[in-house]
C-alpha cells in the first residue's frame, strides 16, 4: 500500500490545445512509474523526474545507479556494455537495469514532447494577437 502514496502525478499533457495523444502518454508514464518492478516506485519517480528535467529528490537513488542514470541522460550514446556490467556486478538485477533505462527514456522523451508542445502553444498564442 505504501506505493500508493508515492504515485506520480505528472502535468497533464491535455493542457496543450489539440493534444490528442495526451492520454496515451499519461498511460505510459503511469505504467513506467507505478507498476510493480525490481526498482522501487520512489527510485523510478526520482529517475523520471531527473530525466524529465523536473529536479526533485535524487538522494534516494544509490550512487552507482545515479551515475549510470546521469550518464544515460546526458550522453546516452556513451552508455556501453561495461556500464551495465558494473551495475550487474554490484548486485542489480537485469530487470532493475532495464527499468532504469526505460524510466530515463520515458522522462527524457516527455521532456522533449513538453518542450515541443509548449513551443507550439506559444506560437499559436502569438498568432492570435
Amino acid at each position: 500500500m505504501f506505493f500508493l502514496l508515492l504515485q506520480y502525478t505528472s502535468t497533464p499533457m491535455s493542457t496543450y490545445a489539440g493534444d490528442r495523444f495526451a492520454a496515451n502518454r499519461d498511460a505510459i508514464v503511469e505504467s513506467v512509474l507505478n507498476t510493480p518492478g525490481a526498482l522501487s516506485h520512489a527510485v523510478r519517480a526520482a529517475i523520471y523526474d531527473r530525466a524529465a528535467g523536473r529536479g526533485g529528490e535524487f538522494a534516494n537513488v544509490p550512487a552507482l545507479l545515479a551515475a549510470f542514470v546521469d550518464k544515460a541522460i546526458r550522453n546516452a550514446y556513451k552508455v556501453v556494455d561495461e556500464d551495465v556490467e558494473r551495475l550487474l556486478q554490484a548486485g542489480y538485477a537485469e530487470d532493475a537495469v532495464y527499468e532504469a533505462i526505460i524510466t530515463v527514456a520515458a522522462g527524457a522523451g516527455m521532456r522533449r514532447i513538453e518542450a515541443g508542445m509548449a513551443a507550439m502553444n506559444t506560437n499559436a498564442d502569438q498568432e492570435k494577437k
